[in-house]
């Protein structure tokens, strides 16, 4: 679906959500489980993640795990690498059954996908700025050098602070899209206006009283591709069952370290 407003293409299928297949596959999180202070603010991408466009693709889903990515590679490696948004969009929606057709994917096939077939980088499976629906070989077998461990259901607003405080990774969100939401006047996500559709974003940080939200609509969106959501907004979210799913490369939740992109230490 195209949003009426930018011209941007949405792409979550909120309606087709696997709610309890993203429970069941989870490892659970909880704030309490971390005893160190949480920083006042964070922004997980280091200003080192660029934004990215989906153009009139329905591909948000793609491109919200591959800047997902990027992020826990950064935080692994301490380097950027540019992930595939093609490759992570075309496994999301095998995952999802709906592979065929630009009609967009759900996150709990892309927490899945992730796990399961991995990512691959941008060089060997490049955006082709339109809806093609296949991949190279070569880019399968790269992307299952490259999956997630796990991700967690995040359901408190203290336990999705607490995932980014402390490192765990990024925050895949799929949500109900609005006309504000949209237009995001002063970079900030305001909830009003009528429903357009569904759109698959990633909260990369906060600061005190909101957090921050990478959309995948160019730097011209927003505050340069970013956006602060409220508190209020995101325990909305929440409340009305939204997906927010933490995604990590750890093992077990707990403090990382870092080695490379080919997992060398």
């Amino acid at each position: 679906m195209i949003c009426p407003i930018t011209g941007n293409a949405l792409g979550y299928t909120r309606h087709m959500e696997d709610r309890a297949g993203l429970l069941i596959r989870q490892r659970r999180f909880t704030a309490s489980a971390f005893t160190a202070d949480l920083p006042d603010e964070i922004d997980l991408s280091g200003g080192k993640i660029p934004v990215k466009n989906q153009g009139s693709v329905g591909a948000c889903t793609g491109f919200s795990r591959a800047t997902g990515e990027e992020i826990l590679n950064l935080l692994r490696t301490g380097q950027y690498i540019e992930l595939s948004p093609q490759f992570a969009y075309i496994e999301n929606q095998k995952a999802a059954g709906m592979l065929g057709s630009d009609n967009g994917a759900t996150i709990e096939a892309s927490v899945r996908a992730a796990a399961e077939t991995g990512i691959c980088t941008e060089a060997v499976c490049p955006w082709p700025g339109r809806y093609v629906p296949s991949v190279l070989p070569a880019a399968e077998s790269e992307g299952r050098l490259h999956l997630i461990a796990g991700h967690a259901v995040l359901t408190q607003l203290p336990d999705v602070r607490a995932w980014l405080g402390h490192r765990q990774g990024p925050v895949l969100i799929g949500v109900t899209w609005t006309e504000g939401m949209s237009q995001c006047l002063g970079g900030i996500i305001d909830n009003i206006g009528r429903p357009i559709g569904g759109h698959a974003l990633v909260l990369i940080g906060y600061q005190p009283g909101y957090f921050l939200m990478r959309n995948s609509w160019g730097e011209q969106w927003g505050s340069h591709g970013n956006a602060l959501v409220a508190d209020s907004l995101v325990s909305q979210w929440l409340t009305q069952g939204e997906a927010i799913i933490g995604i990590s490369d750890l093992a077990a939740w707990g403090p990382r370290q870092v080695n490379s992109w080919e997992g060398v230490a």
